[in-house]
């Protein structure tokens, strides 16, 4: 047995007050004679027998009502081992270390929770304590004291990582060993297998977000094309109303939240005449603060060198969109996809690949080739069958047509540049008859058809758009929309990296192109390092990795200088959990609050209830 607050041990001497008293008004009490009371001898001391036990139970009732109350304070606890962890000699503690275990105490329960399945374990055991987001630090079985001084090292990243990646290599790496699996998580809904994986060894999995957590986040920021105008996405993700103030340069906005509410917030700031705005929206702390301010930088204005290999079908289209606007800032050349490798794709910033049937396999190493060596592209894929030669990005399975009439673009949020400078009113009025079913794990939907099939793509790794529809009258009505020029513009300024930099998340890895091989300083939110380019395709390219948390990182070379923004997934910000009943049914153990151990102050606090309801019946009678 132990105690969660020992300190209020000491306590529990008050509950010997009753006796005290009890005591004390013993020895107050004097035996004289009085002789009137001579005659009541002869009536039946049955009475009197049953007022001492009356006092004594009443004693003993107030003594243990106050005891329970007493000893709840200290929050006492009976450890007990789990079921077959006793016996285990090894265990695999799978920790999820995503951004939503910050939120309230779940970062301190889940830490407490790991302790008890450490002390669980057989005396000679060892612990493998892995994360969610695979940055713990041991990589083998180490020590049970080991281990309990790496999981104070493990603070919530600011990553979204699923859950099931990990999960299946935590359970591989338990069954090699023999070990228990133990999974330690918040059991987010986002997070969690839409159906939970048949493992062995089967899983325990401890529930460390049983507390109830609200919570409102900057879910969007974004710099909108046109004026200097900055529009701020803020989301409620908790059931309740909420009022927030929300902060950009200096300029101040109440806001009033429904439950689940979103509201889109613009600002006028003023930016630097040279050099880069750096720009943050910064919310009032709550109970999950990393999600409270988001950051974006808006780049100088340069010229950006585009190549548009084109078909004489999409030059009417394109071609107009991108020369609508004269003040757009491009370097257009366009040429046949015949005469593609005769151009030294070298002298582009993007790409834009308008008819890929006409790609051949060698065009497309070309391609391929100038987007890993850090160049931007845009690519329109055709709907037909999966050529050979294209990389995975590049193939369809397919044509998808609706059974009847045409797709409509489903309501996109402002998370994504794209989708936040063009706002909504524009897509609602877009008709798709024919779209290419993308099949690339690679790609990240950014607009969503009525289908759920991406109308727009967003590559993991590379600096790559892909639509699904070529522009052409026969597939969609969008390039006779006003839409249409307008995304082309602002798709080719993200590409360019002119409109914002608010693509990169907690975790992504930042590529970048350079002229010199040169040692690079990265400046991050927490301090400064120095790292080696390496070499891709010939040139000096570098690849952080190390990108963790939110915040402006600069990168500097030789005269060269970057400045990024990284941010968290706003899709982490959303505390809704899932149901432990239904894991329970698919017959995944789920366990709750101290791990291995049973807490009694809810049983010491219904005891001294009953205690002083028995109180209470006693006086009556």
């Amino acid at each position: 047995m132990g105690f969660a607050s020992s300190g209020l041990l000491p306590l529990t001497a008050l509950a010997l007050i009753p006796l005290v008293i009890h005591l004390l008004s013993r020895l107050r009490l004097k035996r004289v004679a009085f002789p009137s009371l001579l005659l009541l001898q002869s009536v039946r001391r049955e009475r009197f027998s049953w007022v001492r036990m009356k006092e004594i139970l009443l004693l003993i009732l107030r003594t243990i009502a106050l005891l329970s109350l007493l000893l709840a304070l200290a929050r006492p606890f009976v450890r007990a081992r789990l079921p077959g962890l006793g016996q285990a000699r090894d265990l695999v503690l799978l920790v999820d270390d995503s951004y939503s275990m910050s939120a309230g105490n779940r970062r301190q329960d889940a830490l407490e929770a790991a302790r008890g399945y450490v002390a669980g374990l057989a005396q000679s055991g060892r612990v493998l304590l892995m994360t969610t987001s695979g940055s713990a630090p041991d990589t083998q079985f180490v020590s049970p004291r080991a281990a309990l001084t790496a999981l104070q090292s493990a603070a919530p990243s600011g990553r979204a990582d699923l859950l099931n990646p990990a999960l299946g290599l935590a359970a591989e790496r338990a069954g090699k060993a023999g070990a228990r699996l133990v999974v330690i998580t918040d059991l987010q809904r986002r997070a969690m297998p839409d159906s939970w994986p048949r493992l062995s060894p089967a899983p325990v999995v401890h529930d460390a977000g049983t507390q109830q957590v609200e919570n409102v986040g900057v879910s969007g920021l974004t710099m909108l094309p046109g004026a200097a105008t900055v529009a701020v996405e803020v989301t409620n993700f908790g059931t309740r109303p909420a009022r927030r103030t929300l902060t950009l340069a200096g300029d101040v906005r109440v806001l009033e939240l429904p439950a689940g509410g979103r509201e889109v917030i613009e600002f006028a700031p003023q930016l630097p005449s040279a050099g880069p705005g750096l720009i943050s929206a910064g919310l009032g702390r709550d109970s999950l603060a990393i999600d409270d301010t988001r950051y974006l930088v808006v780049p100088e204005h340069g010229l950006a060198r585009v190549l548009l290999v084109e078909s004489s079908d999409t030059v009417s289209y394109l071609r107009r969109a991108l020369s609508a606007d004269s003040s757009a800032g491009l370097e257009l050349h366009a040429v046949s996809p015949s005469a593609f490798g005769r151009q030294n794709l070298e002298r582009y910033d993007i790409v834009i690949v308008a008819d890929p049937a006409a790609l051949k396999p060698a065009d497309w190493n070309r391609f391929d080739f100038f987007l890993r060596a850090g160049g931007a592209g845009w690519l329109f894929l055709d709907a037909g069958a999966r050529p050979e030669g294209r990389p995975a990005y590049a193939r369809s399975s397919g044509p998808a047509r609706p059974s009847s009439g045409f797709f409509s673009v489903r309501e996109p949020g402002v998370a994504h540049p794209l989708t936040a400078a063009l706002g909504h009113a524009g897509w609602k009025d877009v008709h798709v008859w024919q779209h290419a079913v993308l099949n690339s794990a690679d790609l990240r939907p950014v607009v969503l058809l009525s289908d759920n099939g991406p109308l727009v793509a967003e590559h993991t790794e590379l600096n790559l758009l892909v639509w699904s529809v070529e522009p052409l009258p026969e597939f969609t009505d969008l390039p006779f929309r006003a839409l249409f020029p307008a995304l082309v513009h602002q798709t080719l300024g993200y590409l360019a990296g002119r409109s914002s930099e608010t693509g990169l998340q907690c975790g992504d890895t930042i590529v970048l192109r350079l002229r010199s091989s040169a040692p690079v300083t990265v400046t991050t939110p927490t301090g400064r390092k120095v790292v080696e380019p390496g070499i891709r395709l010939g040139r000096p390219v570098l690849e952080y990795a190390d990108a963790g948390e939110p915040g402006f990182y600069r990168v500097d070379v030789e005269g060269e200088t970057w400045q990024l923004a990284v941010n968290t997934a706003p899709e982490e910000g959303n505390l809704t959990r899932a149901d432990p009943a239904l894991l329970r049914a698919a017959g995944v153990s789920v366990n709750s609050g101290r791990a291995g151990e049973s807490d009694l102050t809810a049983p010491l606090l219904w005891l001294a209830a009953l205690a002083f309801v028995l109180e209470m019946l006693v006086l009556l009678v």
